[in-house]
């Protein structure tokens, strides 16, 4: 077997208490992760951003031996325009594919408009897509068309702008370790006694002065046979227990649960716990803390080292996002025929309802190919269907609650509330609207789809029991859920559904699989769709790389077809 060699330890190198404290999670029968949301962010000091490489090209071009051809590249990130720069010129012929490509931060959750300026030695001409509809197309692959105006020559309304986005790999880019530990008793006796271990990080910037932090605590493990004790498998990011610098020491401490005293500790690094290809783990020496006992062990550690898959990767795989809206139609919201109404229809101007629609609608829509999105309503009477109140009801009142387009579900909202095809009623339900996304996404049990359930709601829940078990139930599924609150209602229990603080139970005791609402009130953001839209999606490129992982389901081998054209 390999050998590691511990980082030599002093007591006035490095600090420690041979008394157990409990600033972690004591449950003997868990592990725990004592660095949890936002962990990445609270150590490096900054978010990982994900980066793409933009390429670029003309296709079906009427040659003219006396043009050059170059495009300019404009981005606009949060109201902001930045000039990229300029492709090499190149001389006119049927397809070009320029050499010079863009490199830039990629944000899901905005928009990021991208203006392509052509020049053809005689007049230039700018076309306008977004981030999002190149890297939400088929290969991530657009043709766009010039814009159908009269100062453009009709021989040049044939040719095609041809954008490719790629996802850039980067040795920075996140590692994760898998790690196995055994503890063999190297001679003595074994007393019987539980054990477990706590992995803590340094956070000191100073050298030969750490700052151990917990980071992660094993469950309990009793010795089995052959003198062995053998915990589970767990799998942790390296920036959280060592900065992704795998020569960075961490510290391995061992405790008797019972008395809680510490037996001893190992101080190494991630590289030297890598066993060599002919042997299964490395043996690392424990710098035992009573030095008069009698039973000594040594660990037998095994890491691995893996590279996390990104929300781009599942992307450039096939990921397909699907929308699904729920609209709270209960009579709180007030007369859509009163100006002080949330569903306010008496002007052309959108209510919050259409904004939110919009601002978060059309940017997920760039990632769904289809652009067909479900849609519901609740807490509503059906006129013409009797006194009962409809918590789940298609908002087109067909029997495919598809809408094409995000543009047209604005107009079915709107002709529902002109028509007078429902009454505002009550009460709040939500459990209904998630068991239909739960319904929807069992109905599309392609690995690739991912569901993106969207409520707008105006007040408190009265459901609040079901609604958990249901939002328990989706966390073992292919879905988020991101509920908009709009108006000035009390929404505690939409942070409690957020579940930021403490993990969703349900009434079985079951604990939710993982963080899948983000919940938003409109009005902090009413006045820019934009800040909405970002803060509402900001997180669901990070649950959907969680539910991948917990699912064990690597990235898909990119998609072959491309997107001609664009939908408006």
């Amino acid at each position: 077997m390999g050998q590691c060699e511990s980082v030599k330890n002093s007591n006035n190198r490095f600090k420690r208490s041979n008394i157990y404290t409990n600033s972690v999670k004591d449950n003997p029968n868990e592990e725990f992760y004592q660095v949890e949301k936002n962990a990445i962010e609270d150590i490096s000091g900054n978010t990982l951003k994900e980066k793409i490489e933009l390429f670029l090209g003309l296709r079906n071009i009427k040659v003219d031996k006396n043009k050059t051809y170059h495009i300019q590249v404009t981005i606009e990130n949060k109201k902001t325009k930045q000039n990229l720069g300029t492709t090499n010129e190149k001389k006119s012929e049927k397809h070009i594919d320029f050499d010079i490509s863009f490199i830039m931060d990629y944000y899901f959750e905005s928009k990021q408009n991208i203006f392509l300026t052509i020049f053809d030695s005689v007049k230039n001409y700018t076309v306008e897509t977004s981030i999002g509809n190149i890297m939400g197309a088929r290969e991530q692959t657009l043709l766009l068309t010039l814009p159908n105006e009269k100062e453009i020559e009709p021989e040049l309304r044939t040719f095609e702008v041809f954008l490719r986005g790629n996802s850039v790999k980067s040795n920075s880019d996140p590692t994760t370790s898998r790690i196995q530990i055994n503890l063999v008793l190297q001679y003595g006796v074994i007393k019987n006694i539980p054990i477990f271990f706590i992995i803590k990080r340094n956070s000191s910037k100073i050298p030969n002065s750490p700052n151990w932090i917990n980071a992660y605590k094993s469950a309990v493990t009793n010795f089995t046979a052959g003198s062995l004790y053998r915990f589970n498998q767990f799998s942790i990011k390296n920036q959280i227990i060592c900065d992704d610098d795998l020569n960075k020491p961490i510290l391995i401490e061992f405790y008797d649960y019972l008395n809680k005293e510490m037996i001893g500790t190992i101080v190494a690094n991630i590289s030297s716990l890598i066993p060599e290809a002919s042997s299964p783990f490395v043996n690392a020496k424990i710098d035992m803390l009573d030095k008069t006992s009698q039973t000594i062990f040594i660990a037998q550690i095994k890491v691995a080292v893996e590279s996390e898959f990104k929300f781009l990767d599942y992307l450039q795989g096939g990921l397909r996002l699907g929308l699904i809206i729920g609209v709270d139609f209960t009579a709180s919201n007030g007369d859509p025929y009163h100006k002080q109404s949330l569903h306010c229809v008496t002007t052309k101007e959108l209510n919050s309802y259409e904004k939110a629609i919009k601002s978060c609608g059309d940017i997920v829509a760039y990632y769904d190919y289809d652009h067909l999105f479900p849609v519901f309503g609740f807490g509503a009477k059906i006129v013409g269907s009797g006194p009962v109140v409809n918590h789940c009801f298609n908002l087109n009142f067909k029997q495919d609650p598809n809408i094409y387009l995000i543009n047209n579900i604005l107009i079915e909202y709107r002709s529902v509330l002109e028509q007078k095809k429902i009454t505002l009623f009550g009460p709040t339900l939500f459990a209904p609207i998630i068991n239909k996304a739960i319904e929807i996404t069992r109905e599309n049990p392609n690995e690739d789809n991912y569901q993106i359930l969207m409520i707008l709601t105006d007040g408190v829940i009265n459901d609040m029991p079901e609604t958990i078990n249901a939002l328990v139930e989706a966390s073992f599924m292919a879905i988020s859920v991101i509920i908009i609150g709009i108006g000035d209602a009390d929404f505690t229990n939409m942070n409690i559904l957020d579940a930021d603080q403490e993990p969703l139970i349900n009434k079985q005791f079951v604990r939710a699989a993982r963080d899948l609402v983000q919940f938003v009130p409109f009005n902090d953001f009413h006045n820019d769709a934009d800040l909405l839209s970002a803060q509402v999606l900001e997180e669901i490129p990070k649950q959907v790389v969680e539910y991948f992982k917990m699912k064990k389901i690597s990235p898909g081998k990119p998609t072959s077809n491309i997107q001609s054209t664009m939908i408006k």
